[in-house]
């Protein structure tokens, strides 16, 4: 049986998804005007800076972990077609490849959509990837969590992988996704509740195992 008690259950489900490093907007602001004049040095750098979490933030949102890489190569691909009209600076650069990977994303979703359902098992397999099931104590819980997560609506979901994984404040997260801040928060209260719930149904499911042995 695994036992969460109080703040610390809450504690472990905010703490998953661990940042891959503080964001750097004057380093990202020198790579911008790198690439916007043509440096291909500087979009590998940008490439290899940021693709672990932007894989991670498509493979929240699509079936497979091969449609995530294709929506980040895409992603870079067209940034480098257009690069001489790339003025984004600063903390924009973080919000345009989180912005850039959502709408392909979301285009994906959509034509699969048209072709069939998504693959709930596949989905389930990216969303376990990207949150890291080795913090949990125990693949079972690992797979109740991540239910929970894949459960979430649409915009629910995004709005915790990015302030839980990339750590993105919710000033960031409402201009990346296009919302208020007040909507932010409501959508992060409502994760966390989804999440203390299945912790809870699956303690309570463990409890009710162990009393019948």
């Amino acid at each position: 049986m695994y036992t969460f008690l109080g703040s610390a259950r809450i504690l472990c489900l905010v703490t998953l998804l661990e940042p891959r490093g503080a964001r750097t907007p004057d380093r990202d602001t020198a790579w911008a005007a790198a690439i916007q004049g043509g440096d291909g040095e500087a979009l590998k750098a940008l490439f290899t800076t940021y693709y672990d979490e932007l894989w991670a933030y498509a493979a929240s949102m699509l079936s497979d972990h091969e449609q995530a890489d294709d929506v980040i190569q895409d992603v870079f691909l067209g940034l480098w077609r257009r690069h001489a009209e790339w003025t984004v600076r600063g903390d924009g650069v973080v919000r345009y490849l989180y912005g850039a990977v959502r709408n392909r994303a979301l285009d994906l979703i959509r034509a699969t959509r048209r072709q069939g359902t998504l693959s709930e098992r596949a989905r389930g397999d990216a969303i376990r990837d990207a949150i890291g099931t080795s913090a949990l104590e125990g693949a079972e819980l690992a797979s109740a969590v991540a239910r929970a997560i894949d459960a979430l609506p649409e915009r629910c979901r995004e709005v915790f992988v990015l302030s839980r994984y990339r750590q993105l404040p919710q000033r960031d997260i409402a201009a990346t996704l296009g919302i208020t801040v007040n909507t932010v928060n409501v959508q992060l209260g409502r994760a966390l509740r989804a999440l203390r719930d299945a912790v809870t149904n699956f303690e309570r499911g463990a409890t009710r195992g162990d009393e019948g042995e």
